[in-house]
């Protein structure tokens, strides 16, 4: 068992500067403060972060943004309990005189390209499909029955002998494909491996893909994390169900047997910090990574954004078509999140949302998707795919040939490589033109994935959006297009 521990966490200190602050009186966002207000709030809070460093903390919160507030805490890999140690009632039903919303400023109409797939008789009715794609590669789908592959729009038989559980892209565009008793390899051809022996003998429940040639595993018992040929166990995330990488974002969502989410990020100083939030007053039905510090979470009433700054985190309702009253006014069902942008999809019962920053767009459901989803994934190439008991259904078109105009070029703007990477007044080399990117292509792909001896892009708290370093890897593949 390995203890992740990143600080001390002294509650007495805690407890005693929260009750000071709340006898000062909480600060919200719509509140108009004075000068001297101001000045003395940043004061403290600069006074008192000192305070917390030199003791070893993560940092206390300070002020209240509406409609719910929490304070980060310390925690190791270990704790299950909320990380972010929300202070006081943080239900917004509490709170109704503080409740603002956030809202899309424009919902545009877009008509992506929708392939519909029909499964495999094997496949049909199944109430639960795993799936996996590598970009310009194979599609996998599988589950109880075996598992097929899909080229053109043509699904054929890899296995009948195997109840897949899991599937995962592995080296050189094949795959880790999972039962509950063995991990296998698939390339054209399934090869045993022998990892399944030193999981402890517990069934296996889930796979996914962590970085080229690493997988996470679920298990009944643990959660373990297979890199460099070596196994490492997160002991205290137990009954694991699914599991979700967002490379994008380094973060892990596990569903475990209750159905609740558990979340591992990996910071900026390669830790592994674990939450849930289930003492933040917003009971959760999804949450899921919006950024490196946000989160999107799906309750009952509605969409909720989680918006950290500095030491203080909120969760604010997230309204779509919101009524007089701020009540969401569409009945949502799911959200997933899209690989390469962060961008969350939210499914309707008669239109598909995808959240854009500020902005957002909306497209008339395809008839083919019903009600009773099995699996939503969102591949490297912009691509939705989305399965009920029937089909598989693509949204988006599949891109048959990275070039540097259409893809690279807007990843590298999206991910303000060139803050740094410009001509005037850059710190770095440029990246600012098919010229200067083409002959670093390589150089790229190993910052990305922070190769050894290789200084790591992009710097802490940037994320990538709109690729990673697949889609570097696959412009190289195809021949480093213009």
């Amino acid at each position: 068992m390995l203890n992740f521990a990143f600080c001390q966490n002294d509650n007495g200190l805690k407890e005693a500067i929260s009750a000071f602050w709340q006898e000062k009186g909480r600060i919200h966002l719509n509140t108009r403060l004075s000068t001297t207000h101001r000045r003395y709030r940043a004061w403290l809070s600069w006074m008192t972060s000192l305070f917390f460093l030199g003791s070893g903390l993560w940092g206390a919160g300070f002020g209240c943004t509406t409609p719910t507030s929490t304070e980060s805490s310390a925690e190791t890999a270990q704790e299950s309990e909320s990380t972010d140690g929300a202070s006081g009632d943080v239900s917004p039903e509490n709170n109704p005189d503080q409740i603002a919303i956030l809202k899309p400023k424009v919902i545009a109409t877009i008509s992506p390209e929708v392939t519909v797939f029909p499964l495999p008789e094997k496949l049909k009715g199944k109430e639960v499909l795993r799936f996996a794609n590598v970009s310009g590669g194979d599609t996998l789908i599988g589950g109880v029955g075996g598992f097929f592959v899909l080229k053109e729009k043509t699904f054929t038989l890899a296995s009948d002998q195997v109840d897949v559980i899991g599937i995962a892209p592995w080296l050189q565009g094949g795959f880790a494909v999972a039962t509950s008793d063995r991990i296998y390899l698939w390339d054209s051809q399934l090869q045993t491996t022998l990892l399944h022996q030193q999981l402890g003998n517990s069934p296996i429940t889930a796979l996914a893909a962590y970085r080229e040639g690493s997988l996470w595993i679920g298990t009944r018992d643990k959660l373990w994390r297979y890199e460099n040929e070596r196994l490492v166990s997160f002991d205290d995330i137990k009954g694991v169900r699914s599991l979700l990488w967002v490379a994008t974002l380094k973060t892990l969502i596990v569903k475990d047997s209750d159905g609740k989410d558990v979340i591992l990020r990996q910071d900026d100083l390669g830790q592994w910090q674990q939450r849930n939030f289930e003492s933040e007053g917003v009971a959760l039905i999804q949450a899921l990574p919006a950024s490196r510090s946000d989160y999107w979470g799906l309750s009952d009433k509605g969409l909720w954004l989680r918006k950290q700054r500095e030491t203080t985190a909120a969760w604010w309702p997230y309204r779509i078509q919101p009524n007089e009253k701020n009540e969401e006014t569409l009945a949502l069902q799911q959200i997933a999140i899209e690989a390469t942008s962060g961008f969350a999809w939210v499914f309707t019962p008669t239109e598909l949302f995808r959240i854009e920053g500020e902005d957002a767009s909306k497209m008339p459901r395809p008839s083919e998707i019903s009600a009773d989803i099995s699996l939503i994934h969102s591949a490297s190439d912009g691509t939705l795919w989305v399965a009920d008991r029937q089909n598989l259904t693509r949204i988006g078109q599949a891109t048959s040939s990275i070039t540097y105009n259409q893809h690279v070029a807007p990843f590298v703007s999206k991910t303000r490589c060139t803050n740094c990477h410009a001509s005037v007044g850059g710190q770095a080399f440029p990246l600012e033109t098919y010229e200067q990117v083409k002959p670093r292509a390589q150089k790229i792909v190993d910052a990305l994935k922070a190769a050894p001896g290789v200084l790591a892009m992009p710097p802490a708290g940037y994320p990538l959006v709109g690729g990673d370093a697949a889609l570097i890897e696959r412009w190289i593949k195809d021949g480093l297009k213009e």
